[in-house]
């Protein structure tokens, strides 16, 4: 299977020469043992190993150009990847090379390239996007799983300009203060379960008093839940509502009117309960709107930034230390409700057209595993309150069209026989048993 992988070249007498030296020196290739590796990795180890048995059995004068075909576009990683630098070096400085002499010059906006498969930068540019952030994030400060292959690019051009040039997208890499960036990890409520129903204790379960949105998002492969606590007394006017609304697109915490209370929203692995802190994520409350008597507030704090809609009919106070408290303006009732997050637009409402955009509001948090919130109904004094209402909660929302986002390039996967030829742009990538090419569209 390896051999199959990573030589399938074009037929020539230089490839079969390499298949069989491949041949001769994995049959005394010692075993390697991966701990805790998913079978991709063993793979990709296995394929290095062969890689750098071909590279010493290369005569020490040979010419440092001449890789090994099946080392081309292979991620190298670790000692490994050194060990190959250091080897090619030495060869270089054996023959008598020397590094010509560069001319300082100010480099032109318009003087941008993306690497492809089979250059000297690519294979460096490859192991960091697919291994090195996972296996040495500290590395790689300002990146994400989430970048781009040519953030990661336009990062080795920053260290390393004599390697790696500047990628022509590199002006995508997502800024802090963007409330829809793509790095941002997705909470989908429409999947999730409402695995407990307690919060405040009020029921209609028994045990821990809290809410749980089982796998209600993904990290790295790894399914994570939403836990939902009150850290005050919390008082709800129908607590059989609480939990995810009808259609299950988005999360629903029914209160009684005159009534406050604070909230902590925790991520937490499905299987272990441990915390798990995400990169970045979209959090939206919808539909603030009030009664007659009674309007909603909603205060948070910690986000990196919000988004509202233009023009809006939720008020924005901002405390000067990281919080906001976002209150409804308009007088609102169930017809107007939204059905999906992704979906606001105007609706037609007891005769009044009301866009369901002006009224949320989406916020963006970066590395952590926690948020505290305090929702009010705050009544008119000296009248009649009312009963209750619903604060509704989601993931990201429509207001991500509102943003100035970045247009960030899509990614096709071509799974199939690796026989054939990938054209240009494309990044192979390991996974399981298979190989597949990652395209730019």
């Amino acid at each position: 299977k390896l051999q199959a992988r990573y030589l399938v070249r074009p037929r020539s007498p230089v490839t079969m020469q390499r298949a069989s030296i491949c041949q001769r020196q994995s049959a005394g290739m010692p075993s390697m043992a991966i701990t805790k590796a998913p079978r991709a990795l063993s793979s990709v180890a296995v394929a290095l190993a062969a890689c750098a048995a071909v590279v010493a059995a290369q005569p020490a004068t040979a010419d440092a150009a001449d890789e090994p075909a099946m080392c081309r576009g292979l991620p190298n990683g670790g000692e490994a990847e050194h060990a190959l630098l250091q080897r090619r070096s030495a060869v270089s400085i054996a023959r008598g090379s020397e590094p010509a002499e560069e001319e300082e010059e100010e480099e032109d906006e318009d003087d941008c390239y993306t690497v492809l498969e089979g250059e000297p930068c690519y294979a460096h540019v490859h192991w960091a996007w697919i291994h090195g952030i996972y296996g040495y994030p500290q590395w790689y400060s300002g990146l994400t799983p989430a970048s781009s292959f040519e953030d990661f690019q336009a990062y080795m051009h920053e260290h390393r300009p004599e390697l790696c040039p500047m990628p022509c997208t590199a002006g995508l890499r997502p800024s802090a203060g963007e409330a829809c960036v793509s790095r941002a990890v997705r909470l989908d409520f429409f999947n999730a379960e409402l695995s407990h129903n307690n919060l405040g204790g009020l029921g209609p379960d028994t045990g821990s008093a809290d809410m749980r949105y089982k796998h209600v998002g993904n990290r790295s492969g790894e399914p994570f839940d939403l836990v939902v606590t009150a850290t005050s007394p919390f008082r709800s006017h129908r607590q059989s509502r609480n939990g995810l609304a009808k259609g299950g697109k988005y999360g629903l915490i029914n209160m009684a009117s005159g009534t406050s209370v604070d909230l902590t929203f925790s991520f937490e692995d499905s299987l272990s309960g441990t915390p798990v802190v995400l990169d970045a994520f979209h959090f939206s409350f919808l539909d603030i709107d009030q009664g007659n008597t009674v309007k909603e507030r909603i205060s948070v704090d910690g986000f990196e930034s919000y988004a509202l809609y233009d023009p809006t009919d939720v008020a924005v106070d901002l405390d000067g230390e990281g919080g906001a408290v976002f209150s409804s303006t308009r007088f609102g009732a169930g017809c107007d409700n939204p059905r999906d997050p992704f979906t606001l637009g105007e609706v037609t409402c007891k005769g009044q057209t009301i866009n369901q955009k002006s009224r949320a509001v989406t916020l963006l948090f970066s590395n952590t595993s926690s948020f505290s919130a305090t929702m009010e109904l705050a009544c008119e004094p000296g009248r009649w309150c009312g009963t209750g209402r619903n604060i509704l909660f989601a993931g990201s929302s429509s207001l991500a069209s509102s943003c100035e986002e970045a247009p960030r390039l899509g990614l096709c996967a071509a799974f199939g026989d690796p026989h054939f030829v990938t054209f240009d742009g494309a990044h192979t990538v390991i996974m399981e048993d298979k190989v597949i090419w990652l395209v730019h569209s």
